[in-house]
């Protein structure tokens, strides 16, 4: 009882300077847990862990309520054990203090330390998962004590190192080096990585290559041997494939069985290829041509034989699906869908509940009007399934009032049960698609690592020692033995136990923003090029102005070294000694935390992978406000080396190029946009019918007054371009930039028509000239894109879509995909209808293209049941086609557009900051003082104009070298 009292006392004592907000939601145990001054508690029962430098008291029986871990076995035998084999369960043990040293993060051990007074673990969010996993590992404490809310993500963790794992060992795996195999057996390894893996040898990606392109020259065969004009006559009168068509497919099936038999001969494991999806697809792409080959032999000309024939040839288009072997994207998409089956069955119950309700209404509804189209209930399936989706082809449609409105409320309901499912199938691509793109980078950047360390330790180079530990990410697997063997377990600090006293020449006291720290020397001279490591190494024989060099304030007395820097940041920096690398906190400014390494002598290198891109972004992003805002500045200066011609050509280029730098600069940048905006209203108003006049032949042209405003804007244009091509200081640029290859394309028509029209009318009656005039005519809509000269949305867009240039490849894959076999099998299946609107599969890709898309023009639509099936599959699939990859799409916008208007505003702040500054300087005002000593609150110090630097000015319009090096003086007190 006495005890119990203790605990609680010291307890309530203990979180009374604690924030308030933390672990507010429980109530604290009665134990202590944290280093308390005066305890009453005997050595027996408790024991002193110092966890990379913080301090904790733990008791015995709290800790044997675990006796499997580390501390529970370390509690057991700290009273009986020698001095060497407590040194085996720790990293380091003062015999004079009985305290424990562990070189472990404290802000997870606060974690751990959860299981032993609560009976579970909750994970920081800030914490990195693999980090949080090798904490556990080290602890001995088993994954399954992590509250529910945690597990999640360290099993998504954890099975994305398995899989990186396992794709670096694939790709290092070589066969051919086993010194146990044969000849043969190794013939068959060689020839596995020739078919099976591209990024093994040149002579792979050519195979790879070429198995691509006869894909491709296959189906496009296919596709145009359906054609009528392109098809011949047999003996019989029947339309048959082209031979020269045939020969080729025949090639294209000579390649694919080659292909499949020698892949099937070097495999390992017979009955695992031939049961595989892939190699499945294969098969089935070649089987239907011997299988009419030997019925063709036979000459067999039963009508179910013919049948069975046409059955076969369906299964041609399977081959389409042999691109997903070549590429990421389709199999994203195959395991994106493989993960979503609950929320694509979700969608179809949707999709069925909806098409029975509305067709049996309809068909209901219906039934009053003398010329209804809805004959029965799954004849009404059809049109349910055409309105829910949107595609409405017009084939089938209400004509009654009640009908019309189940009509609009099934159109409303379809967009609702499709768009429920489709964002969760979204979600679930997304995460694959980046968990994708993660996974090639990641083992990418493995597999050069590993090339690197190998050819520096076979050269024995003396840049091997430079090379940092952590600069894999997978230093670390080593937590789960099963996962990652290949790697070691991250290097930690074994001090020598014999002289287990530590003096105060092995330590150093540092206070960071009134967070005290004691560190060791043999921990920091780890990395002797950082200023800690100087700072240990100078602490005991320099001088107090020497030290004062690499601190902020040192006090004597206490011989504890004070820093005016973040204690947060701080954390994550002490992690290098500790870890071999760094990881920034989430609540951490990335820029912030650069100056904060940079101050510590820290190179970013020793950033984490998960970190390091936050801060490359960062980077990049005060580059480009640098530019602009360097960019302005230099518009601003007046050069006096300049002649009056040079002078005349940069006031021209202001004028043309930058409106912000004057008023008649804005102007004429306003009668620019309306010029553009004029010229393309006349152009659209020109071709109405009824503004048009007839000409001397009777042919209608243009009105003579809109033919007068457009040889205006035309002048506009031309002088504009003029001026601003003898103003360029670089003309070669000038002319292949696209935005003036843009302006030249618009006023570039109107001098070609001109020429033309003045050169006769014995050369404007040839129909190729009238034909090239027509065309030169066209052009003209090149116009509008000059507006994106003055528009930064239209410039967003196109950086955007710039950056997406991979998920755009997919949507355009994807779609190509679902056209080819959408479209291919509904020309087969309406073959058996006689009035098939399907004379073709290139001719059906518009009927595909219309469908996917949920347009449904209802010129083309299917007629046969069959038919009919394969449009509402593909309905749903082009919806979900389409979906996946505008979502990719709309975060790079997102990113691109908040991006630059962060840039927009950061530079225009920046000028003001500055016009303000030179003008209470040349005024000699007496608050310049005051606002100079405010000059932190900008990104950019006044050092910019004046080429002094401080502590808040980013130099990157300066050498990169220098970035972060000046730092704020301080006095050193003499205590």
């Amino acid at each position: 009882m006495e005890k119990q009292l203790h605990k609680e006392e010291t307890l309530k004592t203990l979180f009374t300077d604690c924030s308030p907000n933390i672990f507010d939601l429980w109530e604290f145990p009665s134990t202590c847990y944290e280093d308390c001054n005066s305890s009453e508690t005997s050595e027996e029962t408790e024991i002193a862990v110092n966890i990379g430098g913080v301090k904790h008291i733990l008791l015995r029986d709290v800790l044997n309520q675990y006796p499997e871990t580390r501390l529970a076995e370390l509690v057991n035998q700290a009273t009986d054990s020698t001095q060497e084999d407590l040194c085996l369960l720790c990293d380091d043990y003062d015999d004079s203090k009985r305290e424990f040293y562990f070189d472990r993060d404290p802000e997870a051990f606060k974690c751990i330390l959860e299981l032993y007074y609560y009976g579970e673990i909750h994970k920081k969010r800030e914490i990195c998962s693999m980090r949080f996993m090798r904490e556990m590992d080290y602890w001995g404490i088993n994954v399954e004590y992590l509250d529910e809310c945690c597990i999640s993500s360290l099993n998504e963790v954890e099975n994305e190192l398995e899989e990186i794992a396992e794709k670096v060992k694939t790709i290092l795996d070589d066969p051919e080096d086993d010194a146990t195999l044969n000849r043969a057996q190794k013939c068959q390894a060689f020839l596995w990585k020739l078919m099976e893996k591209p990024e093994s040898s040149l002579a792979a990606r050519i195979i790879a290559v070429l198995s691509f392109a006869f894909i491709l020259l296959s189906s496009v065969v296919m596709c145009v041997g359906t054609i009528p004009e392109l098809q011949v006559k047999d003996g019989k009168g029947n339309l048959v494939e082209h031979p020269v068509l045939e020969s080729i497919e025949m090639a294209c099936i000579i390649w694919f069985t080659m292909e499949y038999i020698l892949r099937f001969l070097c495999s390992s494991n017979k009955l695992h290829f031939v049961f595989s999806i892939m190699n499945g697809i294969d098969f089935l792409a070649i089987m239907p041509f011997y299988v009419v080959l030997i019925l063709g032999a036979a000459q067999m000309e039963l009508a179910d034989v013919q049948q069975a024939v046409q059955a076969l040839l369906i299964l041609r288009i399977a081959r389409i699906f042999k691109l997903a072997r070549h590429s990421s994207g389709l199999q994203a998409l195959a395991v994106a869908f493989k993960s979503s089956l609950i929320e694509l069955s979700l969608l179809l119950t949707y999709m069925s509940v909806g098409i029975f309700l509305f067709s049996a209404l309809g068909y209901t509804f219906e039934q009053s009007h003398p010329d209804t189209k809805f004959t029965s209930i799954p004849q009404s399936c059809w049109w349910a399934i055409a309105a829910m989706t949107t595609v409405g082809y017009g084939d089938i449609y209400p004509k009654t009032t009640l009908g019309r409105c189940n009509a609009a409320v099934s159109f409303l309901c379809g967009i609702v049960s499709i768009a429920l499912p489709v964002h969760m199938l979204i979600n679930n691509f997304v995460i694959i698609y980046s968990k994708q793109r993660v996974l090639e980078t990641t083992a990418k950047r493995e597999i050069e690592i590993m090339a690197l360390r190998a050819k520096v330790e076979e050269q024995e180079c003396p840049e091997a020692e430079k090379m940092p530990p952590q600069a894999s990410v997978w230093d670390s697997a080593g937590f789960d033995p099963d996962i990652c063997d290949m790697w070691e377990f991250p290097r930690t600090r074994y001090a020598d136990c014999n002289g287990s006293e530590a003096s105060e020449e092995t330590e150093i006291a540092v206070n960071i923003g009134g967070v005290k720290h004691i560190l060791y020397g043999d921990v920091l001279n780890r990395y002797p090029q950082t200023r800690l490591a100087e700072l240990a190494n100078r602490a005991t024989d320099s001088m107090q102005e020497d030290l004062c060099a690499l601190c902020d304030d040192y006090d004597d007395s206490k011989r504890e070294f004070y820093f005016d820097r973040d204690p947060e940041a701080f954390k994550c920096i002490l992690e290098l000694y500790y870890y071999g690398e760094i990881h920034m906190k989430r609540g951490i400014c990335p820029m912030c935390f650069m100056k904060e390494m940079d101050y510590w002598g820290i190179d970013a290198e020793y950033l984490d992978e998960c970190c390091i891109s936050s801060l490359n972004e960062v980077e990049t992003e005060l580059e480009e406000i640098a530019e602009k805002v360097k960019t302005i500045l230099d518009d601003l200066e007046d050069d006096a080396t300049l002649t009056r011609a040079q002078r005349c050509q940069a006031f021209l280029w202001k004028l043309m190029e930058k409106p912000e730098s004057s008023l008649a600069a804005r102007i004429i940048a306003v009668l620019s946009f309306a010029f553009i905006l004029l010229s393309s209203v006349v152009m659209c108003v020109g071709t109405i019918p009824e503004l048009q006049v007839e000409d001397a032949e009777g042919n209608l042209v243009e009105h003579p007054i809109l033919e007068s405003i457009e040889t205006a804007c035309i002048i506009w244009f031309t002088a504009e371009y003029i001026l601003r091509f003898l103003s360029s200081s670089n003309q070669f640029r000038f002319v292949f930039s696209f935005m003036n290859i843009i302006d030249f394309l618009a006023i570039m028509p109107f001098y070609v028509v001109l020429i033309l029209t003045h050169l006769g009318t014995a050369v404007m009656e040839l129909a190729n000239v009238q034909q090239a005039v027509q065309a030169l005519r066209i052009m003209r809509i090149a116009r509008i894109f000059k507006l994106a000269r003055h528009s930064s949305g239209l410039q967003t867009l196109t950086f955007a879509l710039k950056s997406s240039l991979k998920e755009l490849g997919l949507l355009l894959m994807y779609m190509s995909v679902g056209i080819f076999l959408f479209s291919a099998l509904g020309y087969t299946l309406e073959q058996s209808h006689p009035e098939t609107m399907f004379t073709s599969i290139p001719q059906s890709f518009w009927w595909a293209i219309i469908t996917m898309t949920t347009v449904g023009y209802g010129d083309i639509y299917p007629k046969t049941t069959l038919g009919r099936c394969n449009a509402a599959v593909s309905f749903l699939c082009g919806v979900i086609a389409i979906a996946l990859p505008i979502h990719p799409i709309i975060n790079n916008f997102v990113i691109v557009y908040s991006k630059q208007r962060v840039l927009e505003t950061a530079a225009k702040h920046e000028i003001e900051l500055m016009a303000l500054r030179a003008k209470e300087k040349a005024q000699e005002c007496p608050e310049a003082e005051r606002t100079a000593s405010a000059g932190s609150s900008s990104v950019w110090d006044s050092a910019a104009v004046s080429g002094s630097q401080s502590d808040t000015y980013i130099p990157l319009l300066a050498d990169k070298a220098n970035v972060f090096k000046d730092q704020p003086a301080h006095k050193c007190k003499n205590n």
